[in-house]
């Protein structure tokens, strides 16, 4: 027997950003039909979260692409 998150792998690896709409109806469905507990969501949500604490900000990047990589004076 298959596991129903199993056949969802890809899905679940996928990044909330690159996800399409018909993309966000099929993980909704796969955490009300396949997920019980909710851990399964619950670890989607933190990979999330740690995804986007590994991002740069963009705020900061451009202040260092602006200023030419050169440190402002504190």
């Amino acid at each position: 027997m298959v596991d129903p998150s199993a056949a969802n792998r890809r899905l679940l690896l996928r990044g909330a950003d690159t996800l399409t709409p018909r993309g966000w109806t099929r993980l909704r469905a796969t955490f009300t039909s396949d997920d019980p507990t909710e851990e399964l969501a619950a670890a989607w949500g933190i990979k999330e979260q740690l995804s986007a604490c590994c991002m740069p900000e963009p705020d900061r990047l451009w202040t260092t692409y602006a200023s030419g990589g050169r440190r402002s004076k504190s």
